[in-house]
């Protein structure tokens, strides 16, 4: 979606925004993922076959905890490289949040499995965007940005 949004915008392709647009997009899978998890009693009654069906309980679970840290690590790594701002780390604001999600989710899947898991990928992805504007801005008005991975 962001590729196409930026091509219908600028009438280019930018493989940097769509690489920057992939932390939000495991969040968005996450969502699906959560939705999923939350029917798995109703699927199999109804022989549909979900990939929490397929994996279980236990590791999609594991599945699930992987999938929320890895846009965490795929942001770190995106500043890491240069492609983000080190502003947009403020997303680390959001952690107790998914922590939190992953413990309830342990204790059982709860109804507002998918809502739960999209509350936190709005929080994630408005701390990026404010980072990013941050940064955009700081750099604009000519002030330096702590660099946290030197060469």
């Amino acid at each position: 979606m962001v590729g196409g949004t930026y091509f219908v915008l600028t009438g280019k392709v930018d493989v940097l925004s769509i690489i920057a647009s992939l932390p939000i997009g495991v969040l968005v899978m996450a969502v699906l993922f959560a939705n999923n998890m939350r029917d798995v009693d109703y699927d199999k009654a109804v022989n549909i076959t979900t990939l929490p069906i397929i994996l279980g309980r236990e590791r999609s679970l594991r599945f699930f905890q992987y999938s929320l840290l890895s846009a965490y690590l795929i942001l770190f790594a995106l500043v890491a490289s240069d492609v983000l701002l080190p502003t947009a780390l403020l997303v680390i604001l959001s952690i107790p949040n998914a922590v939190r999600l992953v413990r309830t989710f342990k204790r059982g899947i709860p109804d507002t499995a998918d809502p739960l898991t999209a509350q936190l990928a709005f929080h994630f992805g408005l701390l990026m965007v404010a980072g990013i504007l941050i940064g955009t801005f700081l750099e604009m008005f000519g002030m330096k940005i702590p660099v946290f991975f030197s060469e």
